[in-house]
């Protein structure tokens, strides 16, 4: 996201890609620059528990981070808009299903 500049693209699109990430701040802040005003930025999380994450992020066992509702939420206040945010079943991992969030975010100008 530093090479491309201000305001340069509509759509940013992050799948199974943030659950390598600690946290969260810096590709939010680079992803607010990048948009366009009023363009979308979808991106799944693992969903963790406010009890799992007080801090509103863990790394689990297989070394890949989970990310709380809050955690997002509070990185995304005033700067974007979530206009959709579900659970639903990632990937089936030890043959189970592991439950993540999907984001849909307006940026807001």
């Amino acid at each position: 996201l530093q090479r491309e500049g201000s305001g340069a693209v509509d759509l940013l699109l992050a799948c199974d890609v943030f659950i390598y990430l600690r946290s969260l701040e810096k590709v939010v802040t680079e992803g607010h620059r990048v948009l366009r005003p009023g363009g979308f930025f979808f991106f799944s999380t693992e969903a963790a528990t406010v009890e799992e994450a007080p801090e509103g992020l863990v790394q689990r066992a297989s070394g890949r981070y989970a990310h709380s509702r809050d955690y997002v939420e509070g990185l995304t206040d005033r700067r974007f808009q979530i206009l959709d945010a579900e659970t639903i079943d990632l990937r089936i991992e030890d043959d189970l299903p592991l439950p993540g969030d999907c984001y849909l975010l307006q940026r807001l100008p």
